[in-house]
């Protein structure tokens, strides 16, 4: 039987899990037409800026586009443009910081999920201005439910967003409070939906000692040779112990 994944219902694949490098944002495929693949060309460029634009201040482009590009396209009708946009608005970091705040109320889902995914990456103001919202995504953390009713009083109707706002929560010092929320999605059925879980976990480094127990377990559980285990989830896991610990 095939387990609905939160992911994959925001059109997202797996590649958001294993696309982080140290310092720079997730490159997260989205699932595209083969004829256009705006998001493919944004993946290859996103850290190049233009050096044309670089003494013109406010006219900064990424991968070809000015911050208020970025926002114009998040209301394109073409999903992959709205991905492309919020992805690369995150490289804005700090200035990106309103744009990211108003994204996370965007009737797409994936668009709301990668805005709280980079607003715990970019951190300082930006997070501690936009605390708030992010706690109104996640509603009760103590909340098991996955599916949740179309309101913020019980949080983002998404998963997959939810999670995302807790890890942002947990990058602005609540950890106590929102771990939890990130750890639970380590034994989520569908395997993206746990290795993406471990990313974020593995993210936040030092300050995610507490995760190290259910980590070990997950990959306990899934290591290579144990019978019915997942290697993914297992490689996941142990990844994010590594990160952890500073190795």
């Amino acid at each position: 039987m095939r387990v609905d994944s939160p992911l994959r219902s925001l059109g997202l694949s797996l590649a958001l899990c294993v696309g982080v490098t140290a310092g720079t944002p997730a490159t997260i495929a989205g699932e595209l037409p083969q004829q256009s693949s705006p998001v493919g060309d944004a993946a290859a460029s996103t850290t190049e800026v233009s050096k044309a634009s670089e003494s013109r201040p406010g006219q900064q482009r990424i991968a070809g586009m000015t911050l208020a590009d970025c926002v114009k396209r998040l209301d394109s009708e073409v999903r992959p443009q709205r991905l492309r946009a919020i992805r690369t608005l995150g490289l804005f970091d700090q200035t990106a910081a309103e744009a990211l705040a108003k994204a996370l109320s965007h009737p797409d889902a994936a668009v709301r999920f990668l805005a709280a995914t980079e607003l715990g990456r970019i951190g300082g103001k930006a997070l501690e201005s936009n605390a708030a919202a992010l706690a109104k995504r996640v509603g009760d953390p103590g909340d098991k439910r996955d599916e949740r009713p179309a309101d913020l009083d019980s949080g983002d109707p998404s998963q997959a967003v939810r999670v995302a706002a807790a890890y942002a929560l947990c990058e602005a010092g609540k950890t106590e409070v929102y771990l939890a929320v990130v750890l639970d999605a380590l034994d989520h059925p569908d395997r993206g939906m746990c290795c993406y879980a471990a990313d974020l976990i593995g993210r936040l480094g030092e300050d995610a000692r507490a995760a190290l127990p259910k980590l070990q377990q997950v990959h306990a559980a899934n290591k290579p040779g144990v019978r019915g285990g997942d290697y993914h989830r297992g490689g996941a896991a142990m990844n994010a112990i590594r990160k952890i610990r500073g190795e």
